[in-house]
């Protein structure tokens, strides 16, 4: 009677949301959503797209999931409709029809499970590189910060050795800012080794840039050299 042709056009209404979902959001769901190529995180300051690159993958994939999921909930709910009306002859052609569809969209949603479990092998793999990368990262983070330490504990012994050995105060002026100039080089150096890629380059730029500098400011290097041997002579 009435609550057949109630249930009826229930299963209509949602046959035709399932036919919405197949002209965008369904097609939509069978692909999976695009993966960027892991980001090379080679500097501290690459961390940053690493962390936002893996947020967003996962971001991606738990979306992709939920529609999969609502999709297959809508699914059950219209089977179990459909189980719920008469098989009689009047309602046995809109029935076939009915599961017809329904197990189209059924076909297209274990491709869309196929195309899912793809999805989360990559976009785990990619996540894990990253992951990787980033570990990384901090590992030479530590280490250089190490090296560091090491440098400016040293200038600190030097500065010690310095000021028990020399009482003159304007030649322990001198030292002990050579001594900070050399500290800040060598820092510079460290960092620069530690993250720029291609180090051979540099130290060719270096070693013409120093040939150039010493013949170009021969005699005032000369001079200094002098003063050097007279103070501390």
């Amino acid at each position: 009677g009435g609550d057949l042709i109630k249930r009826s056009q229930t299963l209509k209404e949602q046959i035709n949301l399932l036919k919405e979902y197949e002209k965008t959001p369904f097609s939509n769901m069978l692909a999976a959503p695009e993966m960027e190529t892991p980001p090379r995180i080679n500097s501290p300051v690459a961390l940053v797209s690493g962390f936002s690159y893996i947020k967003k993958i996962r971001s991606d994939k738990i979306e992709y999931q939920r529609h999969i999921k609502e999709l297959d909930t809508l699914l059950e709910n219209l089977l179990n409709r459909l189980n719920l009306i008469d098989d009689s002859e009047q309602n046995r052609a809109s029935l076939n029809l009915a599961k017809q569809e329904i197990g189209d969209f059924k076909a297209a949603k274990q491709i869309a499970d196929t195309t899912y479990s793809v999805y989360e092998k990559r976009a785990d793999e990619a996540i894990n590189l990253t992951t990787s990368d980033i570990k990384a990262q901090f590992l030479s983070m530590g280490y250089t910060a190490i090296v560091i330490l090491l440098t400016i504990g040293l200038t600190f012994i030097a500065k010690f050795i310095v000021k028990r050995t020399i009482t003159d105060n304007e030649r322990f002026y001198t030292v002990n800012k050579f001594l900070n100039v050399l500290n800040i080089t060598v820092i510079i150096i460290i960092l620069l080794f530690s993250y720029i890629e291609n180090v051979t380059y540099l130290v060719t730029v270096l070693g013409f840039a120093s040939a150039g500098i010493a013949i170009a400011m021969k005699d005032m290097f000369m001079s200094m050299l002098g003063w050097m041997v007279i103070m501390f002579g």
